[in-house]
């Protein structure tokens, strides 16, 4: 269960990256404003998407299981987890320069 979300996240935030800074994806990168957490929102909701299972949800939403809803809301926490992450890292180390 752990490895499975580190490597969701891992994923994730590697397609984050990769469409912030390569140029066939230039365009989408600012049509959502080159927001970290608006790109990262829906690449994690087309992850839950592709990947999902009902069985792997019930550790995070043990009641009920809705099939749209359950993995947007995922999305977003995962999109601000790495979000916020992040910008932590760059508070912490320094900048990260994408271009």
């Amino acid at each position: 269960m752990v490895t499975t979300v580190a490597v969701y996240f891992a994923i994730g935030r590697l397609l984050i990256w990769a469409i912030s800074v390569a140029k066939p994806t230039e365009r989408l990168w600012r049509l959502f404003g080159q927001c970290d957490f608006c790109v990262g929102t829906w690449v994690y909701f087309a992850l839950a998407v592709t990947l999902s299972e009902p069985t792997r949800y019930q550790a995070f939403a043990p009641i009920m299981y809705v099939p749209v809803i359950t993995e947007l809301i995922l999305a977003v926490l995962f999109s601000l987890t790495a979000t916020l992450l992040r910008q932590g890292w760059e508070a912490k180390f320094g900048t990260i320069n994408y271009s």
